[in-house]
């Protein structure tokens, strides 16, 4: 049974090891990194020159639910990427608190992925990695490995292959439990009667097509994510891709939209409006890789630099978007965006996506191919160089 959780209180900081490429020397840095979750300051000691190297300042837009195994912040333009605890007292703290589970929107439940992203974001729970794929047979074989002797297997195995799927890193307070009534028990009829507000309840058919998978323990949710998330054969295997590089465009949901939460919104907003997803996936991105995708606008857009350094300021979102209008899919999704200018664009354009949900010019929700040009290039970089 596990131990409750124990709040956080004034006196409590938060210890961690933190890396961070430090691209002019070409060295991976280790630092001992605190945050003081009551006022969301850092402080910051190099672990092999054993001296301080930020004294403790307080962090904007950082706040204790950035702050988990596996995720990258920014600091100060520098990429951090948070790997283990320092101490057994944070280990104590967050282990529950910031718990990591692996959750699988399924091909009946695909259709309704918005929903269920809604469903999942407004319980509280951060999506720490996502990715669209289409499955294979011997993979799937390897992520349900362990139900082997199940009677539904074989029909499992099917079902995952019709189209596809999308896979879920989740973290939230005791995950685990609270991803059990979220999601519902796997049978979709015992759903309804013992939890009926779950996504199982809700969107599932039957115990095969049930909309949504979520590991039953701890143990196979770390052995999963690392399957679908680092292992490099599954990671690049082109047969599980599903981007079709044809009469679409690239759409980057922002890092100030994951935080806020309104992700499941944004992807309602952009699939009522007629649009595809044919490709999707969750990216950290470095500086390089930022001011890479940025080029076309340096020199030209004053605000490059702000640009890319939202771009870096936590995870983004890539997708290959199609539309059911038929051709010109950039040109049609980037007036359905509205204009880069957040204030034009609420009086302008009130119903377009940067009117709805953005905050200023540059935390205007999403990038979106400004030429017809390039959003096969667009989408390419993404979904073909980066992965």
């Amino acid at each position: 049974m596990a131990c409750p959780s124990k709040e956080l209180t004034n006196r409590d900081k938060l210890g961690l090891i933190a890396e961070w490429m430090d691209p002019r020397a070409g060295l991976l840095r280790k630092f001992l990194f605190f945050f003081y979750p009551y006022d969301s300051t850092v402080e910051m000691y190099d672990m092999k020159n054993n001296k301080k190297f930020l004294r403790r300042t307080k962090i904007e837009n950082l706040d204790s639910g950035d702050i988990f195994i596996g995720n990258v912040i920014s600091v100060f333009s520098r990429q951090l990427k948070i790997v283990d605890y320092a101490n057994i007292l944070t280990r104590r703290l967050m282990s529950q608190k910031m718990m990591k589970v692996f959750a699988l929107i399924k091909p009946d439940g695909f259709n309704r992925k918005a929903e269920i992203l809604k469903i999942l974001i407004n319980n509280g729970f951060k999506i720490a990695n996502l990715r669209m794929l289409k499955f294979t047979e011997p993979v799937v074989r390897q992520l349900l490995e362990k139900q082997g002797s199940s009677s539904n297997f074989l029909a499992q195995v099917a079902h995952l292959q019709s189209g596809p799927s999308i896979v879920l890193e989740l973290v939230g307070e005791n995950a685990l439990e609270k991803l059990k009534k979220v999601g519902g028990p796997k049978d979709p009829n015992v759903a309804r009667e013992e939890e009926p507000e779950s996504i199982i309840a809700k969107m599932g058919g039957d115990e095969v097509q049930s909309a949504f998978y979520y590991s039953s323990c701890l143990e196979h949710s770390v052995e999963e994510t690392k399957l679908m998330f680092e292992d490099p054969k599954i990671m690049r295997d082109p047969l599980l891709h599903t981007v079709v590089l044809e009469d679409s465009t690239c759409c980057v949901v922002k890092p100030h939209v994951m935080k806020e939460g309104t992700f499941g919104k944004v992807l309602s907003d952009i699939e009522d409006k007629g649009y595809k997803i044919t490709a999707m996936q969750l990216f950290y991105l470095d500086i390089a890789k930022a001011e890479e995708f940025y080029e076309i606008y340096k020199g030209i857009l004053l605000e490059f630099t702000d640009m890319v350094q939202e771009l870096i300021s936590g995870p983004c979102v890539a997708m290959e978007l199609t539309s059911e209008h038929g051709k010109d899919t950039v040109l049609q999704f980037r007036t359905f965006v509205g204009p880069t200018d957040f204030d034009i664009a609420r009086k302008l354009r009130p119903n377009t996506l940067r009117a709805k949900y953005g905050k200023d010019r540059i935390r205007n929700v999403v990038h979106a191919t400004d030429l017809p040009t390039d959003g096969v290039l667009e989408v390419e970089y993404f979904f073909k160089i980066l992965v």
